[in-house]
């Protein structure tokens, strides 16, 4: 179950009323049974992995013990409405060190907390809170509070490992000594930058946090339209945390990365390299496509669709990644794509390509609602970010008769900026661009190299002498 099912589920709704149909004294059993349990049970724990009043070396007892392979969870349950305080942290995190436990969870049903022991003193060792019955009044606002969720899931807190990266946030944030004002904007970045590597990456592990995932990133929210300014900020928020995890007094992590690492170094780099790449040519293209054609028969079609609807439409990522098999439909003679509310008709190869695709899917059994998808855990999700530039910006290093300095050059955003200049060449307007890629205007503007714009104040002056104006006649 993806995360935003998981999220929208009827059963995180079930459970909810639940826990809001249980009576004021309920006790812990109840809550247990009624609400803990399934709760664990949504987030992937299934009841194999739990043990309910295991004893210790001590013979003290915890409510539900989890194993998965060589990682344990201690759950402590206290009644519906129990004010957990000091007492209560103090009770689960002696569990913890009794049994050489990381980590461990704290709930009355409607908060839970999230600990992690090797964090210091027993008021900061709360990673983060998820609350059931959200409230606007509560420490965080709704986005984070359905982040929370997700990374109590055991495909994030044991098999990926990202909710670990939490944990260095909590250290981070306990000793940068910024306003709280400013660490709000500090940790919203931070925690963006965490679900995208959650999002691209099977395990998430400490050398994701460098220099070149985080340009990868960036990379990514330029391709999204994100300015230079809002980039350069970002990038510093989280360069300041990666910087703090390497320095020498912290000793987390062994890289050194971000030493004399420069973020404006990046944002000048790459729009002075970004604005002398020439545009793909056809040629290129073709080149692509006989290299896709080596691999299996679905391969070849479903990466040469995939790159055929960055040639044509020249959408973001995140649109492909969205992008549904209900959203194509096919006829007898032609093929019409909804994008962002309207209709438009596919060149004959793309529906044909298309066509394949749909046969080769369901000769394989897909069962997955997205047109680029890929199978995790046994499950269909949509494709990831890595996956689209792999297929495409990989696939680019790999062909014949390219300079190595070429093939560095192309890629996605040599794409979209391509499509945009041809076909503003070919006399399409920012509105119709707009409408087609689904790029703001001003967004449109970053592909215009400062070359094109004189041409086209050409053509403008040409039409303000012209009497194109509306109001000529009185200028």
């Amino acid at each position: 179950m993806k995360d935003k099912e998981i999220i929208c589920s009827e059963k995180l709704n079930q459970i909810s009323q639940q826990y809001l149909n249980l009576p004021f004294d309920s006790t812990e059993e109840d809550l247990k049974i009624k609400v803990v349990i399934d709760m664990l049970e949504l987030l992937g724990y299934s009841r194999n992995l739990m043990k309910f009043e295991r004893s210790d070396l001590l013979k003290k007892r915890t409510d539900i013990y989890i194993t998965y392979k060589d990682i344990s969870i201690y759950v402590e349950i206290k009644r519906k409405n129990h004010d957990l305080t000091l007492i209560d942290f103090d009770q689960l995190v002696s569990y913890l060190n009794r049994n050489g436990c990381e980590w461990g969870i704290l709930t009355n049903g409607d908060y839970y907390y999230l600990f992690n022991n090797k964090l210091e003193k027993i008021e900061n060792k709360v990673v983060f809170i998820y609350k059931l019955i959200y409230e606007w009044k509560h420490c965080h606002n709704k986005d984070n509070n359905n982040r929370f969720l997700k990374y109590l899931h055991i495909d994030n807190l044991i098999k990926k490992k990202s909710t670990h990266y939490f944990y260095y946030y909590c250290l981070y944030s306990s000793n940068c000594k910024l306003p709280i004002k400013s660490l709000k904007q500090y940790e919203s970045a931070i925690f963006d930058f965490f679900d995208y590597l959650n999002e691209n990456h099977i395990i998430c592990d400490d050398t994701l946090l460098s220099s070149s995932r985080l340009e990868e990133y960036l990379d990514y929210l330029a391709e999204n339209g994100l300015k230079d300014n809002t980039l350069l900020n970002k990038g510093r928020y989280i360069s300041s945390f990666i910087k703090y995890l390497e320095d020498k007094n912290s000793r987390i992590l062994s890289s050194k990365n971000f030493t004399n690492y420069n973020i404006e170094n990046y944002i000048e780099k790459k729009d002075s390299s970004y604005n002398e790449i020439k545009p793909i040519t056809t040629d290129e293209i073709n080149k692509l496509f006989t290299y896709y054609s080596k691999l299996d028969d679905f391969s070849y079609i479903r990466n040469k669709l995939l790159f055929e609807f960055f040639i044509y439409s020249c959408p973001s990522i995140e649109t492909i990644k969205e992008m549904k098999m209900t959203d194509i439909t096919i006829t007898s003679d032609k093929a019409t794509i909804s994008i962002n509310g309207f209709e438009y008709t596919l060149p004959e190869n793309i529906r044909k390509d298309f066509i394949k695709y749909k046969d080769l899917r369901k000769m394989k059994k897909i069962n997955c609602p997205y047109v680029f998808y890929v199978l995790y855990n046994g499950k269909y999700q949509s494709m990831g970010t890595v996956t689209i530039n792999n297929i495409i910006n990989v696939s680019f290093s790999k062909l014949d008769g390219l300079s190595e300095e070429r093939k560095k050059e192309l890629g996605i955003r040599n794409i979209q900026k391509s499509t945009i200049l041809r076909m503003i060449d070919n006399g399409f307007s920012l509105d119709e661009l707009y409408l087609l890629t689904g790029n703001s205007v001003s967004s449109l503007f970053k592909f215009l190299d400062k070359s094109t714009l004189k041409e086209r104040s050409k053509s403008l002056n040409r039409k303000l002498l012209n009497n194109k104006h509306p109001y000529s006649d009185v200028l």
